[in-house]
């Protein structure tokens, strides 16, 4: 298995590094284990979260959000405005979610790989998915 020195997370894959480490595929716990790899998220995926948690559909706090992020050392990437142009390369179809939309155009801006276990990312050639 080639060695990846940068990986973007999806948030299910964060929430269940932290919460449920068996529902990761060996791939990713070992990715996510891996000094070699820097994890990164995106400051969209952040707000995801923070939206679920104030909308009671996520059983977290933003306190534990961000010990998360210190515990497995991922780094936040800002949004930034080229990942808003590559936005026009993502089809809506296969993905209406915003979320989903922006993380994918930042994976395709940054040339990262997207940790992720929703088989629907895989319908973007634009970018790599891990699992």
């Amino acid at each position: 298995m080639a060695s990846i020195d940068r990986a973007l997370l999806d948030a299910h894959v964060f929430l269940w590094a932290l919460y449920s480490p068996e529902k990761l595929s060996r791939r990713a716990r070992g990715l996510l284990a891996s000094d070699l790899t820097a994890v990164q998220m995106s400051a969209v995926t952040v707000w995801e979260l923070l939206l679920k948690i104030q909308a009671g559909k996520l059983n977290t706090t933003q306190r534990e959000i961000a010990e998360g992020l210190d515990l497995l050392q991922v780094r936040v990437l800002p949004i930034r405005t080229d990942h808003l142009w590559a936005l026009q390369n993502v089809a809506v179809a296969g993905h209406r979610d915003p979320f989903d939309r922006l993380l994918i155009a930042t994976a395709a801006a940054e040339g990262l790989p997207v940790i992720t276990a929703d088989s629907s990312f895989k319908l973007h050639r634009d970018i790599r998915v891990i699992w």
